[in-house]
């Protein structure tokens, strides 16, 4: 499974497709990366974090803030995990709930990340898609 940071519409969407094991230096290095990303984004940059088939991660609300800069990012649009992991969701949900300004979203599927963003943001060029960022 590939579990780099993605362009899904370059500076506009990015895609993260968690590992199988997630761990916190996964997203240490996840949040460089995608705070450099951000700033050469166009804002709002959206977010799209696919959990699907992640079976072990940290359920440590405090080490995921701390380790979370990104979520304070001025140039961060909607965060969307895609999960039907109920720890992941709820793990998800405190830490966005923590940071206020965080534009979050939980949904079952990739299609319905997309669906959704599309009715939030119509300033997204979707003809610019890279389909291929989603094929795990």
């Amino acid at each position: 499974m590939n579990s780099t940071l993605e362009w899904f519409i370059e500076k506009r969407i990015l895609y993260w497709h968690t590992p199988e094991i997630l761990t916190m230096q996964h997203v240490v290095d996840l949040n460089e990366d995608a705070w450099h990303r951000l700033d050469q984004g166009t804002p709002l940059v959206h977010f799209i974090i696919n959990t699907e088939g992640t079976k072990k991660f940290p359920v440590s609300v405090a080490q995921f803030r701390s380790a979370s800069k990104i979520l304070a990012h001025p140039n961060l649009g909607w965060v969307i995990i895609v999960s039907d992991n109920s720890v992941i969701n709820f793990v998800a949900s405190v830490v966005t709930q923590i940071v206020t300004k965080v534009r979050y979203r939980s949904v079952r599927s990739v299609e319905d990340a997309l669906q959704f963003l599309q009715g939030q943001d119509q300033s997204i060029n979707w003809e610019n898609s890279d389909e291929q960022v989603l094929v795990p």
